[in-house]
């Protein structure tokens, strides 16, 4: 069994299905990694191997390179993180990436108990005909987008979202 990715990349057709947009999208996504599965043998979506908070920094350090998605997925604050700990210590002030790391400065250091960190996991973003929780953060596959091709409005390329995560800090 393989994740091939998330689905919040899709856009809806209703309230839970993939619009045709959607699941050209799922299937595309879905033949690329079953392509990097018989190329070499496995395949691993974009998700975090690392969450380090130090002082007012989160570093999530994620296993690909990272591309910010500004035109299909609406635009989420924050790229689709959330910060939380038992108090409300803290929020985040801003995110920014470069290669496979994300920083997320805080507006100051946590003092909460059981500080974590989300990405697009019921952030409150529900924009008309996408699902609640959305994300920004996506790495290329290198595979042309054969539906764009044809002129459907979607992605030029085929784009492998960071699966959804909370991580305790």
């Amino acid at each position: 069994v393989y994740l091939a990715g998330p689905m919040y990349q899709c856009p809806l057709g209703d309230t839970i299905h993939q619009s045709p947009e959607g699941r050209m999208i799922v299937g595309e996504t879905v033949a690329a990694c079953m392509y990097e599965i018989e190329k070499t043998g496995g395949f691993e979506p974009l998700w975090p191997v690392s969450c380090v908070l130090k002082a007012d920094v989160i570093t999530v350090t994620f296993n690909k390179t990272l591309s910010i998605d500004t035109d299909w997925v609406p635009s989420v604050g924050n790229l689709g993180f959330t910060y939380s700990d038992d108090s409300g210590s803290s929020d985040i002030q801003s995110v920014s990436v470069a290669g496979n790391v994300c920083t997320i400065q805080l507006t100051s250091a946590p003092t909460g108990a059981n500080p974590r960190i989300e990405y697009a996991m019921l952030n409150g973003v529900d924009s008309d005909g996408w699902a609640n929780g959305l994300g920004n953060i996506y790495s290329e596959s290198g595979h042309e987008s054969l539906f764009s091709k044809l002129g459907f409005q979607v992605p030029k390329t085929v784009r492998h979202y960071s699966v959804r995560f909370k991580e305790m800090l």
